[in-house]
């Protein structure tokens, strides 16, 4: 199960910058005051924030880490002391996990732990933790990330057994047509075949939910014998969306990868963090008036799909 990958700043979230600065004697803070980060070796002289060395530790089980940090352009002796400041305090868990950039958004991931908005924080794409003002302290950032860490762990749990069923069901009606509907059944005159396609064909219809994006499987369970002839009729009258009759596959995953992957509203099914899917039960009108309505609205349906 691939971890999400978690960025890390170092100045004032890793490292304690004060605790160099301490160190440095009264004729070099004077010298370079206001420009610390230019004084030779500076940062081999810094320790942890209290809380980062176990914080990382603890959340490496969990998540991609990767140290993500700038370093003064002119001053030559940060970049390797950054590196082997990673290495005394780190070892294993960030070997060869040392990004430095001053254009941090040019890095893809998940999330982002930094003191400020600057070199590309603030348009990097995934989510920011802003170190010292809505996380105050590791032990903060730790909590939080261990929980979203267990829910993304049960959201991808849930989706993998989705999956398994959803093949499962694949496997039951193997040697009948299925087919895959990008239609979006909750906007205007689609949402109308929501009822017609299960009720006129006896067949059965799931929604599939994808992140935020829907699609809908119909399986044509009892082999009504104008099923082929309907979806295709349907590809031609919306030739905008994506439908699909699934052939030459033998399992649900292979034909939803490759529904997905042609078709430009979804993105890759190996990139979705939520799948879900449930079973649509065509609805019942209650009285007389909602039946006529709802007998008018497929006869205009028929209408249509005849003169195809």
């Amino acid at each position: 199960m691939t971890k999400p990958i978690l960025y890390i700043d170092m100045d004032n979230v890793l490292v304690n910058f004060q605790t160099g600065i301490a160190k440095l004697d009264k004729e070099t803070r004077l010298k370079y005051k206001g420009n610390y980060d230019e004084v030779p070796n500076i940062f081999s002289k810094m320790e942890p924030i209290k809380g980062a060395v176990e914080a990382v530790n603890q959340l490496a089980e969990y998540y991609d880490i990767y140290a993500l940090s700038t370093a003064p352009w002119d001053n030559p002796t940060a970049w390797s002391d950054k590196i082997e400041w990673i290495q005394k305090y780190f070892g294993k868990v960030l070997y060869k996990r040392l990004i430095l950039s001053h254009h941090k958004n040019l890095n893809k991931g998940d999330l982002l732990i930094d003191d400020r908005l600057k070199n590309g924080v603030e348009q990097f794409e995934g989510e920011h933790l802003h170190f010292g003002i809505k996380y105050k302290n590791w032990q903060e950032v730790t909590d939080y990330l261990l929980d979203k860490s267990n829910l993304d762990r049960m959201i991808k749990i849930r989706s993998k057994k989705s999956l398994s069923e959803l093949d499962f069901i694949f496997q039951k009606y193997e040697n009948v047509e299925k087919a895959f509907l990008s239609f979006d059944f909750d906007n205007n005159e689609e949402r109308f075949y929501k009822d017609y396609l299960p009720e006129k064909l006896n067949s059965l219809l799931f929604k599939i939910e994808i992140d935020d994006t829907n699609l809908y499987f119909l399986i044509n369970c009892n082999q009504h014998p104008d099923f082929t002839k309907t979806i295709l009729k349907l590809s031609k009258l919306y030739s905008n969306k994506s439908i699909d009759l699934l052939k030459g596959r033998n399992n649900f995953y292979s034909y939803l990868s490759q529904f997905l992957l042609f078709n430009p509203f979804y993105q890759n099914i190996e990139l979705a963090k939520r799948i879900s899917y449930s079973k649509y039960i065509p609805s019942q009108p209650g009285d007389l008036k909602g039946k006529w309505a709802k007998s008018l609205i497929f006869l205009k349906i028929e209408n249509k799909l005849s003169g195809i």
